[in-house]
């Protein structure tokens, strides 16, 4: 005679579910963030938000899926202004950028130095810096506060490059406009402040790409990029930020490599989001 045994006897006796009325919060938390990075990878950053959010209602204080929501509603602000360059897109880009920067400095609530956390939050700053030196200046001290609690995070060393190169582009800007105005000296004073802003930024990177090695044990994406983006600094340093003949030649072998703040290459459903664009938990 067959016995039929019900199926809840068979699982409650499973080694696999021992504890798992314990563990259930945070392995359903964890889950749902896989959910959301697979998504996230795949350029759905609607259904990776979505996911990220479940995560958190499992659990709280699960601080990947914070930092992960700072990443989604980047992308997802950055996405509206594409499908909408206009005021209202505009509006709507603004509105995830400030979801994003709830969740960044919820992660510090959780955890005060959490250096993933603060490089969010610079990313932010940064992206939306536009001609405003005191935003630009906000991400930098976001990044420099980052690489004090990790001094090879390799993406805050990235951007703090960055930040160095548009101070130097502002500098040399006003020395034109200066240099218009008849204002020579005063020219002279932006065109030195520039150069030794490009100086920065090319020893920053410089930097990262010592970062990247130490911390991966490989060359960083986009070597031969920042290898002539150093060049071509060093060589308008030394030109008051002129762009000279060699320093067009070395910007003329840079293929890919940029400040990073257009929205533009921000495509929804496409693979392959650019690594600094990923969040921790999914990078290499």
């Amino acid at each position: 005679m067959t016995r039929v045994i019900p199926i809840c006897l068979i699982i409650a006796a499973s080694p696999f579910f021992a504890g798992c009325g314990e563990e259930d919060e945070g392995r359903n938390a964890a889950w749902h963030k896989e959910q959301g990075d697979y998504y996230y990878m795949n350029g759905r950053f609607d259904q990776a938000h979505a996911q990220y959010i479940l995560s958190l209602e499992k659990d709280d204080e699960f601080i990947p899926s914070m930092l992960a929501l700072v990443y989604a509603c980047r992308m997802q602000g950055k996405l509206e202004f594409v499908k909408a360059p206009n005021e209202y897109g505009k509006r709507l880009m603004e509105a995830k950028y400030r979801e994003a920067l709830h969740w960044g400095m919820k992660v510090l609530e959780e955890e005060k130095g959490n250096d993933d956390g603060l490089h969010a939050i610079g990313l932010l700053y940064y992206d939306a810096s536009g001609d405003s030196e005191t935003r630009l200046d906000t991400a930098l001290e976001y990044f420099d506060r980052a690489l004090d609690h990790n001094p090879r995070h390799t993406w805050a060393q990235y951007y703090r490059a960055w930040c160095f190169f548009l101070k130097g582009v502002k500098a040399r800007g006003e020395g034109a406009r200066l240099e218009e105005k008849g204002q020579g000296e005063e020219a002279k004073k932006k065109f030195a402040l520039c150069s030794r802003w490009y100086v920065k930024a090319a020893n920053a990177m410089s930097d990262h790409l010592e970062n990247w090695e130490k911390a991966k044990g490989e060359d960083a994406p986009r070597e031969a990029d920042w290898r002539n983006w150093i060049a071509m600094l060093k060589e308008m340093a030394g030109a008051g930020g002129e762009i000279t003949g060699r320093a067009k030649e070395f910007g003329d072998r840079i293929k890919g490599a940029h400040p990073g703040r257009e929205s533009g290459s921000v495509r929804e459903g496409e693979e392959g989001v650019a690594e600094e664009d990923l969040p921790p938990g999914v990078r290499k």
